[in-house]
């Protein structure tokens, strides 16, 4: 993503965020913004020391790692996480300006390598959590030592509790409308992305 196509999308993110706020007469939820200033900072870690159900699903060609995340502006440590990709979807998009990824990653608590700095403003609405960021990838980054990203995320919770229901055969499960709404909001995305 370009840095011209990361403002437009903040402006399109920070419009919906206004029109989300709640009117006389609307049950309307709004979606909620935080602008994080993070340092992450990345340990391998060896595959045995996954739980066998991970061990056996792990994508061959990426490692295991530890990511421990940092909040810039306090030194707290935010989250602790073992990143584990077990597999890809590739998107090919032609009437839009990108394609997209659905990536399936192992993400659980870790335990307290190599560092990357976050600029990041997160979007969320029910189970849904929109990242904008600008990652800088050098201690002191120019402009071209940025990249930029946008990532969408289904609360994995959600996803196994629905999952759960579904697979009890419970009717009232929403697993599919819960899948059907990230794959909505990827799209809704997508189309605004302009060319650049």
């Amino acid at each position: 993503m370009t840095l011209g196509q990361h403002r437009a999308m903040n402006n399109f993110l920070n419009e919906a965020v206004k029109a989300s706020m709640p009117q006389p007469g609307s049950n309307r939820i709004p979606l909620s913004y935080a602008h994080k200033k993070e340092r992450d900072t990345f340990y391998e870690i060896s595959i045995n020391e996954l739980p066998p159900v991970v061990q056996h699903n792990i994508h061959p060609r990426h490692k295991p790692r530890v990511r421990v995340t940092t909040d810039q502006r306090t030194g707290e440590v935010v989250s602790k996480i073992v990143k584990c990709r077990i597999a890809d979807l590739d998107v090919y998009s032609p009437r839009t300006h990108v394609d997209w990824r659905v990536a399936d990653l192992g993400s659980t608590r870790g335990r307290g390598g190599s560092e990357r700095t976050k600029d990041r403003m997160s979007y969320r609405h029910l189970a849904y959590q929109i990242d904008l960021t600008q990652v800088a990838l050098a201690e002191n980054p120019t402009k071209a030592d940025f990249e930029h990203e946008l990532e969408v995320e289904v609360s994995a919770a959600e996803v196994r509790r629905q999952g759960d229901l579904a697979l009890a055969g419970d009717p009232k499960n929403q697993y599919e409308d819960l899948i059907k709404g990230f794959i909505d909001n990827v799209r809704v995305l997508a189309r605004a992305v302009p060319a650049q």
